[in-house]
């Protein structure tokens, strides 16, 4: 693995590189307040620590044989992170090193938190039917056998995203794009509404940080930006050529994504509010990207990529890093 360090944006006119493992990168996330970057490295959690200028290995956690799919820190607690397998999902503390929880379902590879972290959703497989596992912080937990609002058994799960009040399920249905939103105040999470939202299936869907849009992204290579409470168009974005693989927002301002190309893009909201379609600027990478987040505070994007001449996981920093 190599840690790529890029001194301006959007020029990179300065980096730096150390080599590392020679591990798969399927996921990363920072923590709440950005000490932390997390990568799953096979079946190894890995924790670099950040100071606003350079990362450097701070902690592994063992996950055991299995494969992790996803990380995903808490999102007010800066030392706890939950991981998932095919077959687990553990909650640690990496302060101690120690998994705090564990509970062994059938994993799809989606999860996220509530926005007060009091929950984790994981979507689950039992009997070949989708459910949702809720995990209460508390030590509690709840299985919803997640059925879209016409019960159509032909919609696939693809993500989902915890709100305020709602939560979202993304997927496809014959083909077609599909948002549901449900009510999180009732325990059987009931649904509230469902439409059409892409020509293919939605693989990303994010909130804004002010409330005012949410963002989805989807198979059809499109990024629509969907003005709330009122759920209308209020843009969107075409420059990925392949599906939309992984998406991250900045301050409600700045978009990024990535394909299937040796490519990452940067949308600037207003622009696309404006009537704008295409990216401020693109990212060449040095080979296929896998995921890609921004600093919660600062204005840093962590892409993952694999190197295609060496094989090799490579994790790019590219902004105001020393700022």
């Amino acid at each position: 693995m190599f840690y790529q360090q890029f001194k301006e944006y959007p020029k990179n006119s300065q980096r730096e590189k150390t080599q590392q493992e020679r591990k798969t990168i399927k996921s990363m996330d920072w923590n709440c307040n950005g000490s932390y970057l997390a990568t799953s490295s096979d079946s190894t959690i890995k924790i670099w620590s950040f100071d606003g200028n350079n990362i450097k290995r701070s902690t592994d956690l063992k996950q055991g044989s299995e494969q992790l799919e996803k990380l995903l820190f808490h999102p007010t607690q800066p030392d706890i992170i939950a991981s998932i397998t095919n077959e687990y999902v553990k909650i640690w503390d990496i302060r101690t090193k120690q998994s705090v929880r564990q509970e062994k379902k059938e994993q799809m590879g989606i999860a996220c938190w509530s926005p007060n972290g009091n929950e984790l959703a994981v979507g689950t497989k039992q009997n070949k039917e989708t459910q949702i596992m809720f995990l209460d912080m508390q030590g509690g937990e709840r299985q919803i056998m997640y059925q879209p609002k016409d019960k159509d058994k032909n919609f696939e799960l693809k993500n989902i995203m915890y709100d305020q009040d709602v939560f979202v399920a993304v997927g496809q249905q014959n083909g077609v794009g599909m948002i549901q939103f449900m009510d999180v105040t009732n325990p059987q999470l009931p649904p509230l509404h469902q439409m059409e939202a892409h020509r293919a299936g939605i693989t990303q869907c994010k909130f804004s940080k002010d409330g005012q849009h949410m963002y989805t992204g989807a198979q059809d290579s499109l990024i629509i930006l969907w003005q709330l409470p009122d759920l209308l168009c209020a843009g969107q974005l075409v420059t990925v050529e392949s599906e939309i693989k992984s998406m991250s927002v900045f301050d409600s301002k700045y978009i990024a994504a990535i394909g299937l190309e040796e490519q990452a893009y940067i949308y600037q909201v207003d622009r696309c509010l404006a009537g704008k379609t295409d990216h401020i600027d693109s990212i060449k990478l040095e080979g296929q990207p896998s995921d890609l987040c921004f600093h919660p505070n600062k204005f840093i994007l962590a892409i993952v990529c694999q190197d295609k001449n060496k094989q090799e996981s490579v994790i790019h920093l590219y902004g105001n890093l020393g700022v």
